[in-house]
């Protein structure tokens, strides 16, 4: 739980500059965060060790997606 506390103290100000700043640096910030969700959905696959998805399609194709929407 600290880890967690610790983490949302270091990541929020980060957060709360890049929607005030806008513009290119948001939108690469929601690719990364995208990127980061893709990779913690493609390791939930791996686990159950039925699915063997590419991380790099996986997580490439999520990040180019919402860049193509920029």
């Amino acid at each position: 739980m600290v880890k967690r506390v610790v983490s949302v103290a270091i990541l929020l100000p980060i957060a709360l500059a890049i929607i005030i700043i806008g513009g290119w640096p948001f939108t690469i910030g929601i690719a990364a965060i995208i990127g980061i969700g893709a990779k913690e959905f493609s390791h939930l696959f791996q686990q159950s060790h039925q699915y063997n998805p590419s991380n790099l399609l996986i997580i490439s194709g999520a990040v180019l997606l919402i860049l193509s929407r920029a």
